[in-house]
């Protein structure tokens, strides 16, 4: 076997192989043979047929065969013998294959990129802390307050509605064509929502504070160029409200028997406190954790640009095709199914991509540095998982252990983690004190 290699665009690497012609001719005789065994032909018996006959019926049949076993085994011996490590199938050429003349083939293909890590202390890392604060604690009570709201109808034919109140409203939109052609618009009825909370249209809900009962307002707007209704957006268009009803929103007080709805028994409102900030802490080590990985991950990325086989890309979209279509099926009922949406490739591409580059230099460092993680160390992180769940913790422990899937999902979970401390271990790192709502608002 002849092997040329060529080096092509980028990552790209192409291989023309050349295999003699006795090599096929024999390969196909010995398939001729093996079908000869085998095969039932009236009128002779079995292993008796003559090979002449053999060769008439089923020769395209052995060359067929032999054609597909040669490519793969030929393929196998080029790639190993040039030291290649290919990134995905290659696209396969034949440029010759006439029976009884060499075969001769090109195969075209990526390969992974050869990475050499730069020096992992020229990089310098932020790292941001935060803290739970009192009034941290108090503006979570604040909302949970806020969402065990009940609201209270308002009769008084003086009252006006103010920011917090739930109005429902009935209402007519008609565009200045519309206007023009007497035509009807289009009408809503029995919208719902709370003034001040950002449910509707901004400039649409400041129209409607200071509105009584039963109160008709008539106003004109220009609509969002980004409004979902094409035919709509970026005109000027003719409202008429009716404010059907104002409801004003009553608030649990923050005492013992607010925590009793918060499901605490005992304790009171206090316990209520410890639980919340507990929860709030655990949130933040969370937070800061991944804030953290990403920046170190972003800096690995800066300060190692690699090429990304287009192979490797090409099978990340396909996975996330595949879960999109999972969802699609899931979650939508068969009418929508029929205008689902176009899958976002372009906008996944860029972060298939960083995937894929971080995820090749994450593994040239776990070569480089030999991490591993061992069997012990996944049944640590599952006894610590279950702990706070589960009452019967072995019996669960034992079956996360045996679930494949779980223990490769954790044992790669480990394994980053790892990646993650060796990296902080080594980079420069500069402290930065942020507060909690910023840890959580990048999460």
């Amino acid at each position: 076997m002849q092997v040329t290699l060529e080096k092509s665009f980028g990552l790209e690497r192409k291989l023309t192989v050349t295999v003699p012609a006795e090599k096929v001719v024999n390969e196909v005789e010995t398939e001729l043979r093996k079908i000869a065994a085998k095969v039932k032909i009236p009128g002779f018996r079995p292993g008796k047929i003559p090979f002449d006959i053999i060769q008439k019926n089923y020769k395209s049949t052995a060359e067929s065969e032999v054609l597909r076993k040669v490519l793969q085994d030929t393929y196998a011996d080029a790639i190993k013998q040039e030291k290649l490590n290919p990134a995905g199938l290659p696209r396969i050429d034949l440029i010759s294959s006439k029976s009884g003349e060499p075969l001769v083939y090109t195969a075209t293909l990526e390969v992974y990129p050869e990475i050499r890590l730069n020096d992992l202390k020229q990089i310098n890392v932020e790292k941001s802390i935060a803290q739970v604060t009192d009034s941290d604690v108090d503006e979570m009570l604040e909302r949970m307050r806020q969402s065990n709201v009940t609201w209270q109808e308002a009769f008084d034919a003086k009252y006006k509605s103010k920011k917090g109140d739930q109005v429902t409203i009935d209402f007519t939109i008609k565009t200045m064509e519309e206007n023009n052609k007497d035509g009807e618009g289009k009408v809503e009825k029995d919208v719902k929502f709370v003034l001040g909370k950002g449910e509707m249209w901004n400039d649409f809900e400041q129209q409607l504070y200071d509105v009584g009962i039963g109160e008709e307002k008539k106003f004109t707007l220009q609509m969002p160029a980004t409004h979902v209704e094409k035919n709509l957006a970026g005109k000027f268009t003719d409202f008429t409200v009716k404010v059907n009803k104002i409801c004003q929103p009553i608030l649990p007080d923050l005492n013992d028997d607010f925590a009793v709805r918060m499901r605490i028994t005992e304790g009171g409102i206090a316990k209520l406190k410890e639980e919340v900030r507990g929860h709030m802490e655990r949130e933040l080590v969370t937070a800061l954790q991944e804030m953290f990985k990403k920046a170190i991950m972003d800096k690995l990325l800066e300060h190692n640009p690699i090429e990304v086989p287009k192979a490797l890309i090409e099978y990340g979209l396909e996975k996330r095709a595949e879960e999109w279509q999972k969802q699609m099926v899931k979650y939508k009922s068969k009418e929508s199914l029929e205008k689902k949406p176009e899958f976002p490739r372009n906008d996944l591409e860029p972060y298939v991509k960083r995937n894929v580059a971080l995820g090749l230099l994450l593994s040239a460092v776990v070569k480089e540095q030999e991490i591993r993680v061992e069997p012990q160390d996944v049944h640590k992180k599952i006894e610590d998982m279950v702990s706070t769940y589960y009452e019967d913790k072995e019996e669960m422990v034992n079956r996360l252990l045996s679930d494949q899937q779980y223990f490769s999902q954790i044992e790669s979970t480990l394994l980053e983690e790892k990646v993650v401390t060796y990296l902080a271990s080594q980079v420069n790192l500069t402290e930065k004190n942020i507060s909690y709502k910023e840890a959580m608002a990048k999460k």
